[in-house]
This record gives structure tokens, sequence and C-alpha cells, in this order.
């Protein structure tokens, strides 16, 4: 596994929104992959008194579930309430498949099914950077593991797309003034997250996309910090 340095240390907090198991192993991925203090929230048992009674993390990342953002579920409202707070606050978050769609709802954008059928989408997918911004380079070609029956359709027109693909136009976006980041796909997946997928990946496959992964969370938190010198 790839391991990251940062200059200075900073306090992350993962927002976990799953649903059938908690992604235990993606979040000990982290911890190991940036060796930074992490704290665990599991949402939808808790939703986010805790994290309003804790000291306020430096970065948030929103992970995924198998809920999806038309559910409309009291704990769903508040996480993204919550977002909205440490946004607002100029403090970074990061929203992983739910959380990327979640965000996108909250701020006005369309989130539905791939497909009519409910298709789930799985394996993995390369998508394409279009423009230099949050440590990302135009033609800069990622790989990422995807399980997602849902995406965003239409984009809130406070966000811009940072990157896309044939299968998913809004692969990655960001919000225009404040320091957000989606991605549809899963940069935090770990062992037990892709060797539940359907397809059969090669070793090849789950490297690359297991590298690009952390390395699209490594530009995020890289971001986090230096607005923490400013």
């Amino acid at each position: 596994m790839l391991n990251f340095h940062f200059k200075k240390t900073m306090r992350i907090c993962v927002v976990d929104c799953a649903i059938n198991a908690p992604a235990y192993q993606c979040f000990n991925k982290l911890v190991q992959a940036f060796n930074l203090p992490m704290e665990y929230h599991h949402a939808p048992t808790f939703g986010v008194r805790a994290l309003r009674r804790n000291r306020a993390s430096d970065a948030y990342l929103v992970f995924g579930s198998s809920s999806n953002v038309c559910d409309r579920l009291d704990w769903q409202k508040e996480v993204a309430q919550f977002v909205r707070e440490k946004l607002d606050e100029k403090i970074p978050v990061l929203g992983i498949c739910f959380g990327h769609q979640l965000m996108a709802d909250y701020f006005g954008g369309t989130v539905d099914l791939v497909t009519k059928d409910a298709k789930l989408l799985e394996g993995t997918r390369q998508f394409t950077v279009l423009q230099n911004q949050q440590g990302f380079k135009q033609g800069e070609v990622l790989r990422i593991f995807k399980c997602h029956r849902y995406e965003i359709k239409k984009l809130p027109s406070s966000f811009e797309c940072l990157a896309s693909s044939p299968e998913c136009i809004h692969e990655l976006v960001c919000h225009k003034n404040l320091p957000y980041l989606g991605i549809q796909g899963h940069p935090e997946a770990s062992w037990d997250f892709y060797e539940t997928l359907t397809p059969i990946l090669d070793q090849r496959e789950i490297e690359e996309a297991s590298r690009d992964g952390l390395s699209i969370i490594h530009r995020f938190l890289t971001g986090a910090q230096n607005l923490l010198s400013i």
C-alpha cells in the first residue's frame, strides 16, 4: 500500500453511511495509508449527535450507502445539513458515492437511477479529468472502483464537473465557492469491498484502482492542509 506524508497533522472524520455492514475495513485502509488521526461515525445508527458534540475535524469524508437520497430518511437530512454547516465554516468535505449524490441533491441537483431497470454498476472504470483544479490535471486518466445504481443526472448550478467518463458524466464534481469535492466511484475501497463485486477483477485492475483511489483522497487532504495554512 502507498504511504503518504503531510507537513502538518490534521484531524480527519469519516462519516459512514453504510446500511448493511459498516465500512470498517475501508476506514482502516485510510488510517494505514495516511497515518493521520481519524474518527469514525456511523450516521444511520447515531445521526450526527456525536459529531456536533465533538471538536470539529479539519476535514470530513462522507462514505457510500446502499440507501439512496430519494429515501429522504431523517439521518440523511441530518448528514446533509451537517455537511453544509461544515462547508460554511470552510472545512473541506469529500463526498463518496452516496455522499457525492447526497450533496448534489441537497444543493438542488437531480439524482436518479442510472438505468430504468436499476442495474448495479460494479467493477472498475476509467475517467478523464476535464480541467486543472484541486490537484487534478486536465487530460489525466484515473481508474476507480464502482458500485452504484444511482448517479447525478443534473448538476446543481453552484457545482462544476471536474471529470467524466462515457458511463458516468459527473464522475468528479466540486462546489464553485465552498471546499467540497464529490466523486461517484469508491477511492476508499478496501479488499473486502472489491471482493464482493460480481465482476472478476484481475490484479492489475485492483492495483491500479487502489493506487488511483488513494491518490484522489490524498489530493483532497492536501487541499485541506493548504486551507489550514491560510
